[in-house]
């Protein structure tokens, strides 16, 4: 079984998420490929997030999935990918994320090692920042969440009304619907 991690947010952009189900739609991973989610935004706490110690051991493949943030709290994924010779892709980044001299010096190591074998963009940031680092194989795509699959099907939806601290589940489902 092949490992993919993926480079992604969940539960605190919610663009992320429409995203990384895009980029996910356009792979189509097979059945015998296991998809690891690494986490960078803050909507899950640390106790339940991905663990790099463990999961970068196992990935056959990187790929930073949408988003804005290609670059920060991916630097060790990249530094590990470089080191173990591990092909990676970033499909769908958008803007400008290069902060550091480190980050800039990092991401023109990825680009001169050909390791990144598709480098799409959603926006002209991202895309001339990858052609100043040194990706010759950039190209712009639609958002990737365009990509995400329709739902066809009606489906009874429940909102849960809350406040950050507590849900209520002692609420009359007639109001809920």
């Amino acid at each position: 079984m092949k490992t993919l991690l993926l480079s992604t947010s969940s539960l605190w952009n919610c663009g992320d998420d429409f995203i990384r189900d895009g980029v996910l739609e356009l792979l189509c991973p097979n059945d015998d490929v296991r998809t690891l989610w690494w986490n960078r935004g803050y909507g899950i706490q640390n106790a339940y997030a991905n663990d790099l110690d463990i999961n970068l051991a196992l990935t056959d493949y990187f790929i930073v999935a949408g988003t804005p943030k290609w670059v920060f709290k991916n630097e060790q994924i990249y530094r590990y990918c470089l080191e173990k010779k591990i092909p990676m892709s970033l499909i769908g980044v958008g803007t400008r994320d290069l902060i550091a001299k480190s980050q800039y010096d990092l991401m023109k190591k990825v680009a001169a090692s050909g390791l990144c074998e598709v480098c799409l963009t959603r926006d002209r940031l991202a895309h001339e920042a990858l052609k100043e680092l040194g990706f010759s194989n950039g190209e712009m795509i639609l958002c990737p969440c365009f990509f995400k699959p329709v739902l066809t099907k009606q489906e009874k939806k429940w909102h849960i009304l809350s406040s950050r601290e507590q849900y209520n589940f002692n609420v009359d489902p007639q109001l809920l619907s």
